[in-house]
């Protein structure tokens, strides 16, 4: 799923996506080594 994710992120956004799969987007930042990756958000 965060793979999913990953792909189609950059189209649709983090939000929405989990929105409708069974996943929360702060459990998607958790998971996905890729979630700060041009996110925008320093750190």
């Amino acid at each position: 799923m965060i793979a999913f994710i990953d792909d189609h992120r950059g189209a649709h956004g983090v939000e929405p996506i989990c929105k409708v799969l069974p996943i929360a987007p702060s459990t998607y930042t958790t998971m996905s080594p890729s979630a700060a990756v041009g996110s925008g958000e320093a750190g």
